[in-house]
């Protein structure tokens, strides 16, 4: 199942201490310091949606499809 990370919406200060990165047992949410994004790697996850309620900001989602997904992107605006 996919997860979408809206990075450009996020109001974090700092990305790098995001608690859904920490709280994540899949590794499937890294940071990349190179580009101070998050970057989610969906085979390493578990579908366990912990991201998502660890998210003090709302911006992770989850979708049960990719088409429920790209609904969701559309509706945020991002492609």
């Amino acid at each position: 199942m996919p997860v979408f990370v809206n990075v450009p919406g996020c109001t974090c200060d700092d990305l790098s201490g995001c608690p859904s990165i920490y709280m994540c047992d899949a590794d499937a949410l890294t940071y990349d310091e190179e580009n101070d994004t998050i970057v989610y790697d969906e085979e390493a996850c578990w579908d366990c949606q912990t991201c998502v309620k660890y998210c003090e900001v709302n911006m992770i989602y989850y979708a049960e499809t990719n088409e429920e997904l790209e609904e969701i992107k559309q509706i945020l605006g991002v492609t």
